[in-house]
C-alpha cells in the first residue's frame, strides 16, 4: 500500500484549496460554466443532466480502513439527500 508522506499531504492540501477557490469563484458569478469548465474537469467534477457528479480517484484502488469510513459516511450522506438516486442506476455512485 502506498504510504502518504508530508510532501503528498501538502500536495493534496494545495489542489484542494486551489479547487475550493475556484469552485467559490463560480458560485459568486466571477467564472462563467464556459471558464469554470476545465478546472472542475481537471477535477472529476462532471455535469451531468441535473446535477454535479464528482469522481473519486483512489490510488493504487487500495484504501486503509479510515479512508473507507469517510467514503462509506459520504454514500450515506449522498443518499440521504437524493435516496432515489441511487435506485435509478446500475451502479454506485455517490
Amino acid at each position: 500500500m502506498y504510504h502518504y508522506d508530508d510532501f503528498d499531504a501538502a500536495f493534496v492540501a494545495a489542489r484542494v484549496e486551489q479547487f475550493r477557490d475556484q469552485v467559490a469563484r463560480r458560485l459568486s458569478g466571477e467564472l462563467t460554466e464556459e471558464q469554470f469548465r476545465p478546472h472542475r474537469l481537471m477535477n472529476g467534477l462532471y455535469l451531468q443532466l441535473h446535477s454535479y457528479m464528482l469522481r473519486i480517484a483512489v490510488p493504487y484502488g487500495v484504501l486503509n480502513s479510515r479512508q473507507m469510513r469517510k467514503l462509506a459516511e459520504s454514500a450515506l450522506w449522498r443518499a440521504q439527500l437524493a435516496p432515489d438516486a441511487q435506485a435509478r442506476r446500475d451502479r454506485a455512485e455517490l
